[in-house]
């Protein structure tokens, strides 16, 4: 999420400005909660400026619908255009645990955001036919200055948290196969530590353990390969970084995944070891393919993610929920005609 509303800062938008206030905290839910009141005091002082403000809530997993859904349902009894996104990597399980309440709290949204197809049609099976669903995907920085993705060592590089979900149990399991097939190839991962029982030494593993953004794109630049063994996400910005940087990505076919990667061959089922060895085996061991690949993977980036046609896309989502917000509006005043 911290990676996600780091690349909304960047977005060049040109008719909107975009202030961040904050409703929760990444490392403690009491923080969580600290933040709270704080941001339903600063959205009652900003629903009293002109222009009238529009307020776009970013809605994840665990407390998110009862802490964010808060500030959601405030906004909308402010009167204020709302857009609602969806960032939970989690989502079949929300929709299938907790729909009522999901479905209650976007309805407070003239918008709801999708990061794709796959979790636009998850939420319009649990909200029905309003609000309006608008597919945006997540952006990134294209950097040009990284060199081909052959020209480095083989290594591997591995991002995001140290758990079940994001496979680092199955990644470890096939480095054996890996290694065994390329004696020399290395494997970083960084992350920070989630689930107990996944930090083991192996041969040319190294544990760099939870680093800034800007730590994880230097990596990006001196590895061949990315790999997120995911086994559940909705949109990963690590895949996305590692297209900007021209590198091939080995991950998994959830979500919105398979229509972000260009390369389909990078694709493994989750929890297939010997299919993630042999995907990650190819792109070590042959420099050229890993060059091809990432240089396809760059283009995509850049046509389809960069932040030019996303900001694009923000601006027209945004209007269409000031649109929508202006029609309740107009449907909400008493008629001026005497009867």
């Amino acid at each position: 999420m911290a990676s996600v509303l780091a690349s909304y800062a960047e977005l060049p938008l040109e008719r909107y400005r975009v202030r961040f206030t904050t409703t929760a905290s990444l490392n403690s839910r009491f923080k969580s909660a600290e933040h709270l009141p704080a941001a339903l005091l600063a959205l009652l002082r900003t629903a009293e400026r002109r222009p009238r403000p529009l307020v776009h809530v970013h809605l994840a997993d665990g407390g998110s619908l009862l802490r964010e859904g808060a500030v959601l349902r405030l906004a909308r009894f402010l009167g204020l255009p709302t857009v609602a996104t969806m960032h939970a990597s989690h989502l079949q399980s929300v929709v299938a645990d907790d729909r009522a309440r999901l479905s209650d709290v976007l309805g407070n949204a003239h918008v709801v955001h999708a990061l794709g197809p796959t979790t636009a049609a998850l939420i319009r099976d649990t909200i029905g036919s309003s609000p309006e669903i608008v597919v945006v995907p997540n952006c990134v920085t294209v950097r040009r200055s990284t060199g081909p993705a052959g020209a480095n060592a083989p290594r591997a590089l591995f991002a995001g948290e140290i758990s079940l979900r994001k496979g680092v149990d199955v990644l470890l399991e096939a480095w054996t196969g890996v290694r065994s097939a390329v004696p020399d190839a290395e494997l970083l991962v960084l992350g920070k530590p989630r689930d107990v029982g996944l930090h083991r030494r192996l041969d040319g593993l190294s544990w760099g353990g939870s680093v800034p953004r800007q730590r994880v794109l230097a990596e990006l630049d001196r590895c061949r390969v990315a790999v997120l063994p995911t086994r559940s996400e909705a949109q990963p910005m690590f895949v996305l970084e590692a297209m900007a940087a021209g590198r091939p990505v080995v991950t998994t076919p959830i979500a919105e995944i398979p229509g972000t990667v260009a390369d389909v061959a990078g694709l493994v089922a989750v929890g297939d070891a010997n299919a993630l060895a042999a995907a990650l085996t190819s792109y070590l061991s042959y420099p050229d393919r890993a060059t091809t690949a990432g240089d396809v993977e760059r283009r995509r980036a850049e046509t389809y993610f960069s932040i030019v046609p996303v900001s694009r896309r923000v601006e027209e989502m945004y209007d269409e929920a000031i649109r929508r917000a202006d029609h309740a509006e107009k449907w909400r005043r008493p008629s001026s005609r005497a009867s």
